[in-house]
């Protein structure tokens, strides 16, 4: 939110997945992904990103035509840990 994102739904589920941050900016539709761990940027890889794309489309068809952005993107929030250390990377527009 700091990023001027304005989240519109958590957790959003379809029959083909899961997306964790479906947000706005800047009349762009958002979906991002949320991964952790030692290694969390090996979590997201074309299959994936696949579901993230078939899953935001399911959310674009629900919302029937309620919305009306410029474009869209997929965006991914990594918080790597090592112990009770952790860093958090955020990848914006990601592609595979």
């Amino acid at each position: 939110m700091k990023n001027n994102y304005k989240i519109i739904s958590k957790n959003y589920k379809s029959p083909f997945g899961e997306i964790d941050i479906i947000a706005t900016k800047n009349n762009c539709l958002v979906a991002i992904e949320v991964k952790g761990g030692v290694y969390p940027h090996q979590k997201i890889n074309k299959t994936k990103i696949d579901k993230i794309i078939k899953t935001l489309q399911f959310f674009i068809y629900q919302s029937k035509n309620k919305l009306n952005y410029s474009s869209m993107q997929i965006d991914t929030i990594l918080i790597y840990t090592n112990g009770s250390n952790y860093t958090i990377e955020h990848i914006t527009n990601i592609t595979i």
